[in-house]
């Protein structure tokens, strides 16, 4: 399926809606304004890794791929796991 570039709010939440029902996703899936504050504050290029828990940023990998460590982030998952 091809999803045109979004003219506005309600396109870029229908194309969220479409993505969640078609591809089932534990995580929750969310649509960014459109002035794209989100991608503004949180998206890196060429990537970056981040843990958001109940809203609050609780890792922040650096800007990848040589900044990060998946090991890192795997061990970040497991402990917070064993603490649960």
């Amino acid at each position: 399926m091809e999803i045109q570039q979004h003219t506005n709010l309600k396109e870029r939440c229908e194309a969220a809606r479409m993505l969640e029902e078609s591809c089932p996703c534990p995580a929750p899936i969310v649509a960014d304004s459109m002035k794209n504050e989100a991608n503004d504050a949180y998206g890196a290029w060429p990537e970056r890794l981040f843990i958001i828990q109940q809203g609050k940023i609780v890792y922040e990998g650096g800007t990848g791929p040589y900044n990060y460590s998946l090991d890192e982030v795997e061990k970040w998952l497991e402990d917070y796991q064993v603490k649960m």
